[in-house]
């Protein structure tokens, strides 16, 4: 039977460009594009269309596999249409309900998976799509990237903005990059939704800065309902997210988030003067007590770093890590060489990211090496209720909230503990340090 791809689906002039880029050769592309403007219809019928082109895994990704299945393996568009019912019936020669996957004629798999956990990401793709991408861990496509490279795969994201923060940065790379297709579309440039829907919006409570951001793809808004997107916009702009080199003179403490049957997450600080320094960050899942033991002596070994202490949130023994039983986690610990030093609990949730705020203004942060917890801080942020249209004053949990829980830990044992430095060097080593920094703009 004769199939005609694209299916049910026939592309708006605004949808054109990006079908045309994908048709001809590009093999990475950025869509950034107002709510409601279709961005998954878009993706999903070129993915659909580039099937019969390459046998292989084809994976649609979202930031939560909850959300793959709410927008896309259930979702339908305004006229009530089924997105996948654009897959034609004689392409289609098996679906799997409970895991989201069809078999397709020709040998080809399409699977829609959640970038929220790292160890589910997929074997061996040759097309992805990263749907609102400026939602997802931006390390996933660390991992997938070397895949794609290897074997010429190709990749898409679409996204809203959600402040500058990945989505934004890959944007930026792909406007100065002859391998990236990049598209930004406002309502101006779409007229999908008119300008009374969007007073509608307003009228019901959505704030500008949200209008601006959701409607008119605007970045510089920053993420409302962010707890710290500011706060590092801040850092950027004063240059305190540069290279911040270990100081052997100072001690070097960390602070974790053990994470539940999934990520942990370390930071390496050292408070060296006024300034606590962000020197290193870790983060895996799925692993023992052990595995961490190793990462830290590693740091010790080849690094130099001189551990001072290692802070652990007050719940480390009744948290689930690897295989280890929980009555014996502190001690696994300690026989491995990392001795905890349990934080009492905060009163509330609140009180530990005032901690947090706190500090961030006196941190410099290594670009580098803390990448993965930068833009955990960065993307931090307060529940959505879509039916009140407003945050809820409660952390959403996805997958920046280990990063910035570890934090929250190291924050909370400055203020208990003071001064942390076990400093060794000098007044005038001292004054060269701020000097080199003040030359960098970081004052």
């Amino acid at each position: 039977m004769a199939i005609t791809l694209p299916h049910k689906f026939v592309p708006r002039d605004y949808q054109v460009p990006i079908f045309d880029a994908m048709e001809s050769g590009y093999r990475r592309a950025v869509m950034v594009m107002h709510r409601r403007g279709g961005k998954d219809k878009t993706c999903l019928n070129i993915m659909i269309s580039k099937i019969p082109q390459r046998k292989g895994a084809y994976y649609y990704y979202f930031p939560t596999l909850s959300l793959g299945r709410k927008i896309l393996w259930d979702g339908m568009d305004k006229a009530g249409m089924k997105f996948m019912d654009h897959f034609p019936r004689g392409m289609v020669v098996k679906s799997n309900e409970h895991e989201m996957k069809l078999l397709l004629s020709g040998g080809s798999t399409f699977q829609i998976l959640g970038t929220d956990r790292l160890d589910v990401v997929g074997v061996n793709p040759v097309g992805c799509v990263f749907s609102e991408y400026a939602q997802q861990d931006p390390r996933v496509w660390d991992f997938i990237r070397p895949i794609l490279t290897e074997n010429e795969g190709w990749a898409m994201f679409n996204g809203t903005p959600r402040g500058k923060n990945h989505l934004y940065r890959m944007l930026r790379m792909a406007k100065l990059s002859d391998r990236w297709f990049e598209q930004v579309l406002t309502v101006e440039d779409t007229n999908a939704i008119s300008l009374a829907d969007i007073q509608l919006d307003r009228d019901e409570g959505m704030s500008e800065e949200m209008v601006q951001q959701e409607y008119w793809c605007n970045f510089e808004f920053g993420l409302e309902g962010s707890y710290y997107a500011q706060l590092i916009a801040q850092a950027y702009k004063e240059d305190r997210i540069c290279d911040v080199p270990h100081q052997r003179a100072y001690g070097v403490f960390t602070s974790w988030d053990i994470g539940v049957g999934d990520t942990n997450a370390i930071w390496f600080l050292q408070q060296v003067g006024p300034w606590i320094h962000a020197i290193d960050y870790y983060e895996m899942n799925n692993v023992g007590v052990d595995h961490y033991a190793n990462v830290c002596r590693r740091k010790e070994t080849e690094d130099g770093y001189n551990y001072i202490a290692h802070y652990a949130p007050h719940d480390i023994n009744v948290r689930e890590w690897g295989a280890d039983q929980a009555a014996k986690r502190i001690e696994t610990a300690r026989n491995l060489g990392i001795n905890f030093t349990k934080i009492p609990k905060v009163k509330n949730k609140q009180d530990g990211i005032d901690s947090v705020r706190a500090i961030l203004p006196i941190m410099r942060f290594d670009r580098t090496r803390c990448k993965g917890g930068i833009d955990a801080l960065q993307d931090y942020q307060k529940v959505f209720n879509e039916k009140y249209n407003v945050f809820a004053d409660q952390p959403l949990k996805n997958w920046a909230m280990h990063g910035a829980d570890a934090l929250e830990t190291g924050a909370v044992a400055i203020k208990i503990h003071g001064d942390l430095s076990s400093a060794s060097m000098s007044e005038q080593e001292a004054r060269d340090l701020e000097e080199q920094y003040a030359s960098k703009g970081a004052m």
